[in-house]
């Protein structure tokens, strides 16, 4: 178990991207990861279609 003196490396999870979402009522942030599309970037024009 990690103690105050060691660190915890990070991870890496391939594909995905992290976003922060706050919380107003909580007043917490809380980190989701979502993994998209390959080419989810290169369909831009139909960005306006998707929810």
């Amino acid at each position: 178990m990690p103690t105050a003196n060691t660190s915890i490396p990070p991870y890496v999870l391939d594909g995905t991207e992290a976003r922060t979402v706050h919380a107003r009522k909580l007043g917490r942030d809380y980190q989701v990861f979502v993994s998209l599309p390959v080419d989810y970037a290169d369909q831009s024009c139909l960005a306006a279609s998707r929810p």
